[in-house]
């Protein structure tokens, strides 16, 4: 019998791609269910269907259900797991593995869905037979936006060398390196999804620049832009905005960047009319999916806008990401805000003292004392085996934390989407990357990363303007799911420690994560931001994205600083779901220092100083926007409490730099506190590809949200915790030996209910928080799926909610 079992499972897994959800699982003529089926109420139809029995406890009927395919390789995975010598005790065994991470250890024998018996054995309820078989089969994904046929791909007209039709190159064809693209396969529309990108005030641009004399002055001294377009995409030289189309249909091959020969063949890919674009004087960019980047004349921009958008076409200028503050105009808030990065320090002044640099490093160990990180690398998870991906201002391969014990880089891929060379003059990439997964060589193993065995693919989407603009990111983003050149594989998790405004999942960035983490199984962990001294709702794109894993992060002294962001998130349909999903460490700010900062640069906007440089030799051009507007000696607004990580050799900022290890800086914001997340996840995927388990992207973020410890804080601040590398092992390694899914779906779905909506359950009895998930108390089962967990939260939110008067329960509509 479990011969045959097993032959089922392997027949299923040779085709792969009928896993998705809704195919029924067949048993083939011969072949049977595996040992203790009739526990979960399996059984077979004449037709070979598999068919689930369950008694509804609400009407005492009988349910009769079909189990799809997926759902059932998991249960025979399991089911030819359990001990023969006590299957029901594997069962429970099973179930309290996803009970304990969140359960009071006194009562997690003890409870609705298991029991000791009098002779002392753990046993399931009736509850936790269901609940099993609810974990085991749970899925997300479900609301994804869907997928749209691609219509086939049409060559261009160009000649290859060998005097075939080509490809256009997925790069960008003049300015990347030739050589990086010599032999590369185009990067085609992986998904073929339909991004939006909402509306604009086109009518209010049109009359801005009438008011403003046409702007018809390009590349002289031109009237400024209209102030609506504030923190977009406007080239002030050429006079141009940058504008992202989203067309009814998806480009035949993705084009990161452009030739201008090329753009009339993009936009007839994607069903766009390239005489109008033509009359406007737009020139193509980029293409990724149905999003077409365009560089329209800003006199021309609102009338290309408004014809668009007569014909139903959305578009809007494209925003700005920002890789540094220019300016400490603001509130202390905003100095580490939208763009995610840090506030550069004045290079004036000396080296932290001895004192400080020991207690800085102390507590450095301290902080992933306190994430018990060395616990995971103890079982031997340290990413061996993955690809990580960092979006960011590059990194420096010089640096001999990204070489391995034989000398050799880490970096499989490198890509500049700058136009500016490779080098990390922000530095905010290279510490990114080193705290995910430096080795530690620079500094004797003091300050290794979280996943020092793993491996890397860079996007340097930040240059020394420290700015970009969606587009690009978006670029950066589909590049990290290509295979690459000489069939590199696509990367595991992708770490985003950036983020900006827009709609959470319909935002382009948000829907391309969502894609991402749906149909590539990459793991997108993403930056909550450092907006909170604004207040709730201000976790920022892709971070609000739902599948997402949203990081917040604390300080050395498990505080939350200032600045981090908080959620909920607004979907689309208006509903909100919670944000951030997890915290990591994310230093701190010295606010004595800030205040000077601010004071100072006050001081000098007053006198209308230029501000004062590094060295010559160490500033590079442009880096008076980076470089900074921290004036005289403030010192650094990191130091003593900042995350320490390597610091790129092209970095002009030395007052962050750790005093006795030059190779290593400090820097704070949830951009630290991310890639902590993003390495321990690569170490549990590491591990479970080195035993050949199965898993996927949504298992891997439930298992990493499940094992964070509660700080005791609201879920729109924490998330559920604080990650925690001991539990993360412990919980992998029982769940794989047990031959379950390595996280529970069920909880992670749960967690998408706002401090509201927990608030409701207690107004309302058919719903009840578990610590296994949102259990319907009328059915007895888990919420195990996204549509069924939406109609939950809508009927909680149809709940009159109960009013206490005089001790009496008045209902409120």
């Amino acid at each position: 019998m479990k011969k045959a079992a097993a032959l089922f499972i392997l027949a299923i897994q040779l085709h792969s791609a009928a896993f998705a959800a809704g195919v029924p699982a067949t048993l083939a003529a011969g072949e049977s269910l595996p040992p203790h089926a009739e526990s979960f109420g399996l059984g077979a139809a004449n037709d070979g269907s598999i068919l689930r029995q369950r008694q509804d406890d609400a009407s005492g009927a009988v349910e009769i259900e079909k189990v799809e395919r997926e759902a059932f390789r998991r249960i025979a995975a399991f089911l030819l797991r359990l001990p023969l010598s006590d299957p029901q005790g594997g069962m429970a065994l099973a179930l309290k593995s996803y009970l304990a991470p969140r359960m009071d250890p006194r009562e997690v024998d003890n409870n609705i869905f298991l029991k000791r018996t009098a002779g002392g054995q753990l046993r399931l309820t009736k509850l936790g037979y269901q609940a099993l078989f609810d974990i085991i089969t749970a899925r997300d994904g479900a609301l994804i936006e869907p997928i749209v046929e691609l219509k086939p791909s049409v060559p261009t007209t160009q000649a290859s060398a060998g005097g075939s039709a080509a490809w256009a190159e997925p790069g960008a064809l003049a300015a990347f390196d030739a050589a990086e693209f010599a032999g590369a396969s185009p990067a085609r529309a992986f998904d073929g999804a339909r991004h939006s990108v909402g509306s604009f005030d086109w009518n209010g641009l049109e009359t801005a620049v009438t008011a403003a004399g046409g702007l018809t002055s390009a590349g002289s001294a031109a009237p400024a832009a209209p102030a609506m377009l504030e923190g977009y995409a406007v080239d002030r030289e050429r006079n141009t905005v940058r504008v992202i189309v989203a067309a009814s249909r998806t480009v035949a091959s993705d084009r990161f960047k452009m030739r201008a020969e090329d753009g009339a063949e993009v936009l007839r890919e994607a069903g766009l009319d390239a005489q109008l674009f033509e009359r406007s004087g737009a020139k193509v960019v980029r293409a990724v999916d149905n999003l077409v980047t365009v560089d329209v004349p800003l006199p021309q921009a609102a009338a290309l806008g408004l014809s668009l958008e007569a014909r139903g076409v959305e578009s809007r200028p494209a925003r700005v990401f920002r890789a540094a503050a220019e300016a400490l105009a603001g509130p202390a808030g905003s100095l580490l805000g939208a763009q995610f990065l840090p506030v550069p320090s004045a290079p004036l002044v000396g080296a932290v003292s001895d004192a400080a640099r020991k207690a800085a490093e102390a507590k450095m160990v301290d902080a992933l004392s306190t994430l018990r990180a060395g616990e995971l690398w103890d079982a031997g998870m340290k990413g061996r085996g993955t690809l990580v991906g960092v979006i960011d201002s590059g990194i420096d391969p010089t640096h001999p934390d990204f070489k391995d014990k034989s000398g050799n880089s880490r970096i499989e891929e490198y890509l500049d989407f700058t136009e500016e060379g490779k080098d990390d003059v922000v530095g905010h990439g290279t510490h990114v990357s080193g705290t995910i997964g430096g080795t530690g060589a620079a500094s004797e193993g003091r300050f290794a990363g979280l996943a020092p065995e793993t491996r890397f693919k860079v996007a340097k989407v930040f240059g020394v303007k420290g700015e970009t603009d969606e587009s690009v990111i978006l670029a950066a983003m589909k590049w990290m799911a290509d295979a690459g050149k000489d069939g590199k594989a696509k990367v595991d998790v992708l770490n985003m420690s950036l983020g900006g405004p827009g709609e959470p999942n319909k935002d382009p960035l948000g829907s391309m994560a969502n894609h991402l983490v749906v149909d590539k199984n990459i793991l997108v962990v993403a930056a909550a931001g450092n907006e909170g001294a604004a207040g709730m709702r201000t976790v920022g794109t892709p971070g609000n994205a739902r599948y997402a894993l949203t990081v917040s992060g604390v300080n050395k002294d498990g505080e939350f600083p200032f600045f981090v962001s908080k959620g909920p998130a607004a979907g689309e349909d208006g509903d909100l779901y919670n944000k951030p999903d997890v915290s990591a460490i994310a230093g701190d700010v010295d606010l004595s220092k800030l205040e000077q900062s601010l004071l100072q640069t006050q001081l000098r906007k007053d006198e209308q100083a230029e501000p004062p440089t590094t060295t010559a030799a160490a500033k590079p051009e442009g880096m008076t926007a980076v470089a900074g507007p921290a004036l005289n000696a403030v010192g650094c607004v990191y130091a003593p409490g900042g995350v320490i990580a390597p610091r790129s050799s092209k970095d002009p900022d030395g007052v962050c730099g750790v005093d006795g290890a030059p190779a290593y800086r400090y820097m704070s914001g949830t951009s630290m506190a991310t890639p902590m997340v993003a390495g321990m996840s690569a170490d549990v995927i590491g591990y479970l590809k080195d035993k050949g388990v199965r898993y996927d992207a949504f298992q891997v973020r439930a298992l990493v949200m499940e094992t964070a410890r509660d700080l005791g804080k609201g879920r729109e601040q924490q998330g559920t915790g604080l990650v925690d590398g001991k539990r993360l092992a412990q919980t992998v390694a029982d769940r794989v030996s047990r031959g379950l899914p390595v996280g529970n779906v069920a909880f992670a779905l749960s967690t998408r209910m706002t401090v509201e909506d927990q608030g409701r359950i207690k107004d309302q009895t058919r719903y009840a928080m578990t610590p296994l998930g949102l259990l319907d108390t009328r059915t007895g089962r888990l919420i195990n799926n996204e549509k069924d967990f939406k109609r939950a939260v809508e009927e909680i939110h149809r709940t009159p909610k109960l009013l206490m008067v005089n001790s009496n329960a008045i209902r409120q509509a």
